[in-house]
């Protein structure tokens, strides 16, 4: 059988926070994900039978969804934890197999652009009546 295994740039919390509801798991790690993750072929099996299995919840609503999918992996201790990995990274370096690209914002739109852009917006409502 193959290995579970699942790598990210570890955070955690040095104090217990509201947005993971007080959760007193010390030094539980979740994933920065924008520093990208990798998840084994044998991790990913295992859950993608646990969905199969489970009912989903009736919300797709997540506060911190980085700490909310290391919860569902690590599965109350019977799953995999987060390991760190240095090769994934919060800045661009040499030894980096992946990094958080900055957002960019666009500078170049042109106004002519942002007009129609305005103009069309309210012909995407149904109760709207439009004509361009």
């Amino acid at each position: 059988m193959f290995q579970e295994v699942w790598l990210g740039h570890a955070l955690w919390d040095r104090e217990a926070t509201i947005i993971h509801h007080f959760a007193s798991l010390q030094h539980f790690k979740y994933p920065h994900l924008a520093s990208g993750v990798v998840f084994s072929a044998a991790l990913l099996q295992r859950l993608s039978s646990r969905l199969e299995d489970e009912p989903h919840p009736n919300t797709d609503f997540s506060i911190d969804p980085s700490h909310e999918l290391s919860l569902y992996v690590w599965d109350q201790g019977r799953g995999t934890a987060l390991t760190h990995s240095d090769l994934l990274c919060l800045h661009k370096q040499p030894h980096c197999a992946s990094y958080v690209v900055p957002f960019q914002p666009c500078v170049s739109l042109s106004l002519q652009l942002l007009l129609f852009v305005k103009l069309l917006q309210p012909c995407l409502f149904p109760f709207n009546s439009c004509s361009l």
